[in-house]
């Protein structure tokens, strides 16, 4: 049986945010987030909840590494904001050596049907 697949949340919750990355670390991170496979994409945006006066700027597609599923806000708030990802998944993201793995095309599926459930739960 595959590993479970888990969905990332975004770490921002009306103009709070969740603990900040240092610089360094800040750019591997969003790079690693960036590097996701796509496996939802949408040209719709959502509004900066933490700098509202930035508009409606943060990408709603999903991404996977076949492990882990986020969408492009939480890539979005660590690369402008500096806002770490949830704790787990900065811990794999750190684990992987900040290198995102390309999963296959059933992995990319298997990724996909964890999202959508994750939309009915």
């Amino acid at each position: 049986m595959p590993e479970p697949i888990h969905i990332a949340r975004v770490s921002v919750d009306n103009g709070a945010a969740g603990p900040r990355l240092e610089d360094a670390e800040r750019e591997r991170v969003a790079a690693f987030l960036a590097a996701g496979a796509p496996i939802l994409l949408t040209t719709a945006l959502g509004q900066d909840k933490l700098d509202p006066a930035r508009g409606t700027v943060v990408g709603a597609s999903f991404r996977t590494d076949g492990t882990w599923v986020w969408s492009d806000g939480v890539e979005y708030y660590v690369r402008v904001h500096g806002v770490a990802p949830e704790d787990a998944l900065l811990l794999w993201i750190r684990g992987q050596d900040y290198r995102c793995a390309t999963p296959d095309e059933p992995a990319q599926d298997l990724a996909l049907d964890a999202l959508w459930a994750s939309f009915r739960s």
